[in-house]
Parts: C-alpha cells; structure tokens; sequence
C-alpha cells in the first residue's frame, strides 16, 4: 500500500525562494506577480491558463518544464534517495505530521483509496498532461487515515531528532521536515500501512489525472491522521446570476454590519448579492442518503442547480471555488456580477462516512488548513 520512491529534496538555503505560498491561496494575477518578483518560485512550475492567458496549453506546459529544468540544472533539490519522508505543517497553533510516499496507481480501483468528491474534467486533463510533460510530482495529495496507536508511536520516534529541513513561518506556515532512508525504519511505516484504507482530503484532480496518465509510476502522497485535520470550506461564486429569486430561495435576510458574513452553523448560507451580505437558510436535503444531508449537497441540489442554473458543478464556468483561507473579501470579488456563497465547513467523520459509503460531493467540497506547499519533496518521474 504505501511504498518507498526516489525523492528530492528542497535545498536548504535555497528552500525560502523556491517553495511559495499556496496555489490556490493567490488569484492568478497575484500568482503571476509572484512568479515575476521570484525567479526561484516553484509556482512558476505549476502555472495554469489563467496565469498565462497569452499563451496557448502547449506552451505553457513548455514554459512549465523549462522552470523545472533550470532548478534543476541550479541544483535547487538533493539527488534522488530512496525512502519516505515526515513532513510536518505548523499554523497559529496547529500542528500536523504526515508520512509522504508512493501508493499505487491500482489502488485508487480496489477500495484502498477512497474519495468524496467528484472532479472538474478540463482540470483533470491540464494535470494529466502536466504529468506527462513536466514529468513530476511536486504536490503530494494530502490524504488521511483513521489514526493508529502504532503509527502515531513510529511517527513520533522518527520526528525526535533534527529536521533535515527547517523552514519556520514561511508564508505563514511552519514547515519540517525529516528523512527516513533507513531500511528498517522504512519497513516499520510500510508495514503499519498494509491494512490501512486512505481517504483523499486534497488532491482528487490530481488523483484522477494520475489514473488517466499511462506512464504515472504511483500516486505521490502525504499521509496524515485523521484527528489531526482542520477541515474548512470552500465557498462559490456564481457569475454572471441573478439575485431575487436565490434571496427568496433561501428566506435570507440582510446582515448588519457586525454580524459576520460565514454561517455560524450547518444548513445556514452566507449570500453575497447587491452589494451586501445576507443569511439564508440551504433547502432540506433531496434524499436520504448521508450525502444528500450534506451542506454542499443541499446547496447543489436546492439551489445552485434549480435557482442558478448551474446543473453540473464540474463543467459549468460560471460556478468558481474559493478556499476559505482566501477570506470573506475574495468571494465579494469573484461575486462581482453575481452572487458569492459562505458555507459552514463539515466534520471529518462525515467526510470519511460518505467516501466509505462510496458516494461524492460535488467538486471543492473541502479545503484543509495549513496545506501541504508544492516544491518542498519533488519525484521526477525519470529517477
């Protein structure tokens, strides 16, 4: 289930330039300017149309690989060496410890990796060809699994000793991490794995795009314990859409100003529209399943589909996702011309229970804080 693999790693006194904040933390523009004032910036490997819109796909696959290969030729990352990684993520006050490693490819197909959220294709396919052209994992998914006593005890021995990389508030997130190359040491995590089903968390576009790229020699990813997790919302904007009927839809009333705009509990929606906030009420769930319960189901089906018109969450280009660490002042943004949408973040038990059921959210359903940051563990695909 979990295997070793050749991985690079940041180097030190470089690791400050190259590793960057969130991707999806920035607007394109704010990643181009980024990518601009750094030259280093592994951001500049995982660019996406909307950062070079002058250019076509091809292209910017090309420019992608170019910046990989001049950190390369730079040296900016340790020569490949066989093994797992401990990679820990630190902010204000939370901290969290995963195993990063390779599973395979198969097991996303036999119920050993499982998923609650459905994909966006045209995604899926940039990263696929992203894979196949840049030729690197530099994002590992961000999975979890049920805690366990033997893991956590492994994990803890291992991180009791210095980091091989110590990178403290570093666009707001502490962030180490140690090596474990030893054989024994290896085989102590693999073997603790071999029983264990993982959840995906962050990452399911990846994962797909890995299922649909032929040559993928496993899924990178980091493993973290699920009582470790923050678990928080990614919140909409619909453009362009009208607003009366969504307002009556949901009974919403306008906010005063010292009211905060993020629903303060399950089935209330914040409503961004006519420039000003409003709490709604979601719609009762469609059906009976645990998924239909759901706040992001019952926005889907009660609103976004009948109301907005947006009947498929994976195509429609007028529906965009916005995490919630990008703030309230994002989604007014987005909103312009229509409407932004606040949802309360669900429990990590009921994101386990719907992907053991073997049911799916809809896309960005989830978001998860503090994120693991691309540029920090690279795995060509060569090595």
């Amino acid at each position: 289930m979990l295997r070793s693999f050749p991985g690079r790693l940041v180097r030190a006194d470089l690791a400050r330039e190259v590793v960057g904040p969130a991707y999806d933390a920035l607007r394109p523009d704010q990643r181009a300017e980024h990518a601009r004032r750094h030259e280093r910036s592994f951001l500049r490997v995982t660019r996406s149309p909307p950062d070079l819109p002058d250019v076509g796909e091809a292209e910017l696959l090309r420019i992608n690989r170019a910046a990989l290969d001049a950190l390369l030729a730079e040296e900016a990352f340790s020569r490949p060496i066989d093994g797992l990684f401990l990679y820990e993520l630190g902010h204000q006050g939370h901290r969290q410890i995963g195993i990063v490693g390779e599973l395979p490819v198969g097991a996303a197909a036999d119920g050993r990796i499982l998923r609650h959220e459905l994909t966006r294709i045209d995604r899926v396919d940039l990263l696929a060809r992203h894979l196949d052209v840049v030729g690197a994992w530099s994002s590992p998914i961000a999975a979890t699994y049920r805690a366990d006593p033997v893991v956590d005890a492994l994990v803890a021995e291992l991180s009791d000793r210095p980091p091989d990389l110590d990178l403290p508030d570093h666009y707001r997130v502490d962030q180490r991490v140690w090596r474990v190359t030893d054989r024994d040491e290896v085989d102590a995590l693999v073997a603790a794995f071999r029983r264990q089903v993982v959840y995906v968390v962050d990452g399911h576009h990846r994962l797909d795009a890995a299922l649909h790229h032929g040559g993928s020699t496993g899924i990178l990813m980091t493993l973290f314990p699920h009582d470790q997790l923050q678990v928080r919302s990614f919140h909409r904007a619909v453009t362009p859409a009208s607003t009366g009927a969504l307002l009556d839809a949901a009974s919403a009333r306008p906010l005063a100003a010292e009211e905060p705009a993020e629903p303060g509990r399950p089935g209330e929606v914040g409503i961004w529209a006519d420039g000003r906030w409003h709490r709604g009420t979601l719609p009762a769930p469609t059906g009976s399943e645990l998924v239909d319960q759901l706040d992001v189901s019952r926005l889907q089906q009660g609103l976004l589909a009948p109301v907005l018109g947006v009947v498929d969450p994976r195509t429609d280009p007028r529906l965009h996702h916005l995490p919630a660490s990008t703030g309230v002042a994002s989604v007014e943004r987005a909103a312009e011309g229509g409407v932004g949408l606040l949802l309360h973040p669900m429990s990590i038990d009921d994101l386990l229970a719907v992907a053991d059921a073997g049911d799916a959210m809809p896309p960005k359903s989830t978001s998860f804080e503090p994120k693991a940051r691309s540029g920090v563990i690279l795995r060509l695909l060569d090595d």
